[in-house]
């Protein structure tokens, strides 16, 4: 009984705290750039200045510091990029554990199990079909039973796969 309180408590704390993530870490990569773009754009006025007054030693700095930031807004911009690209595939992970969520620890009785296999079929993903289908094989919808090794199988699965897709 303990094992399914932890079970559900780590599954809505992940469902829910997954949206708030995600908006928060674009954001704190969109400031990086645009930290980075600022700072290049100083370095670049530094740079023109430096250039009328004729030091040739301080402009091959700020040179090197310009590529140096270049280099790094690139980079954050890639970071931006490919975040964007997989957060809508994170989701659809997130909107299948929120709907195990609702269904085995909701209350409700007997279980619609029909909601999670439309989420999992909306993911795509040959290995997390696979594991639901262990997952609903082991489920008794009007009994509300079900094994826990197998749930906690998929969850894990999902938690790896949004771990995996948000690595940046």
């Amino acid at each position: 009984m303990r094992y399914v309180l932890v079970l559900a408590l780590s599954v809505a704390f992940l469902a829910l705290g997954g949206d708030g993530y995600f908006i928060v870490k674009n954001q704190s990569l969109n400031q990086q750039l645009d930290s980075a773009v600022e700072r290049n754009s100083m370095l670049t006025q530094e740079l023109t200045t430096f250039q009328k007054t004729d030091l040739g030693k301080e402009i091959e700095i700020l040179k090197l510091k310009l590529a140096s930031l270049e280099k790094e807004a690139a980079g954050l911009k890639t970071k931006v990029t490919t975040y964007e690209a997989n957060a809508p595939k994170a989701t659809l992970y997130l909107r299948v554990i929120e709907e195990i969520r609702l269904t085995y620890f909701g209350g409700n009785s007997p279980w619609d199990l029909a909601p999670i296999k439309a989420r999992v079929d909306a993911v795509a993903d040959k290995k997390l079909s696979q594991l639901w289908v262990e997952a609903e094989r082991t489920t008794d919808p009007k009994r509300g039973s079900y094994s826990p090794n197998e749930v906690g199988a998929l969850t894990s699965y999902i938690v790896m796969r949004i771990n995996e897709l948000l690595k940046i």
